[in-house]
């Protein structure tokens, strides 16, 4: 019997009425695990605990924001061999490779918790007598972040660490092939102490979670990373809305499938 997986909605672990298996590429025998299917009321109790938890994690210190971040480095590097292994199990990566990318993700929350000491602002000259311009940063809202399959856990670290660190809260919708991996870390941000709602992770397959999470009424911003058939849909839905969309489309690597393959 597979393990069955939860979403992560406004702190709570959600089964979900419905799952999809997850196979192991490599022996498709392999039921790595059963991940939940939302629905579109999962999507809109996600959007509410995001909105929710918004002014308290907006408000907070960001030396407090990074606290997190870096804790979260600490456990991500304490289980990297178990994080590697559901990686390696669940979209058929080297194990080394896996465990490259793992030490890459740790880096990335490490790195952006320093930067929480970084300078926030500038001050700039102003043309008038006795006046001085500043620069102030502020979070963006509630921003929903669709992570493709190849580095599951390194591309939602890209995302979600300056996202959260600025002080967004969080939509993650990651690619059904690598739900399991997504929800693992989710677990990591939980244990490292991120609040109720700042991070909610939705699965499910494209064509309807991930549709019903980007055109969403009430974000505020998207990250995308995956096909430039998709990547173009969204940005011609934040266009007609005038939201933020960033992209990251189409895949330049191939691969040669020689006659003696297996």
């Amino acid at each position: 019997m597979s393990e069955r997986y939860s979403m992560l909605i406004g702190g709570r672990w959600v089964l979900g009425s419905t799952s999809f298996p997850v196979h192991n590429p490599s022996d498709v025998r392999d039921v790595v695990g059963d991940a939940p299917c939302a629905t579109q009321q999962d999507v809109h109790d996600a959007l509410e605990a995001a909105r929710t938890a918004l002014p308290a994690w907006r408000d907070a210190s960001v030396l407090a924001r990074g606290a997190v971040l870096e804790a979260a480095a600490r456990l991500i590097e304490k289980s990297e061999q178990q994080l590697s292994f559901l990686i390696s199990r669940e979209i058929g990566k080297l194990r080394g490779e896996a465990l490259a990318e793992v030490r890459k993700t740790r880096d990335f929350f490490a790195y952006y918790a320093g930067l929480a000491r970084a300078p926030w602002g500038q001050l700039l000259a102003d043309g008038r007598s006795w006046t001085t311009v500043a620069v102030r940063r502020e979070a963006l809202g509630v921003v929903a972040l669709v992570t493709p399959w190849n580095d599951p856990v390194l591309t939602a670290a890209r995302k979600l660490c300056p996202a959260l660190l600025c002080g967004n809260t969080a939509i993650l919708k990651p690619a059904p092939q690598a739900a399991l991996c997504a929800l693992s870390l989710a677990r990591i941000l939980e244990e490292a102490g991120i609040p109720a709602g700042v991070l909610n992770v939705l699965t499910g397959q494209g064509d309807d979670v991930g549709k019903w999470t980007v055109s969403a009424e009430g974000l505020d911003g998207i990250s995308f990373t995956g096909s430039t058939e998709v990547g173009l849909e969204i940005s011609a839905l934040g266009g007609r809305t005038n939201l933020p969309v960033q992209t990251e489309m189409g895949g330049k690597n191939t691969a040669v499938v020689l006659a003696d393959a297996d």
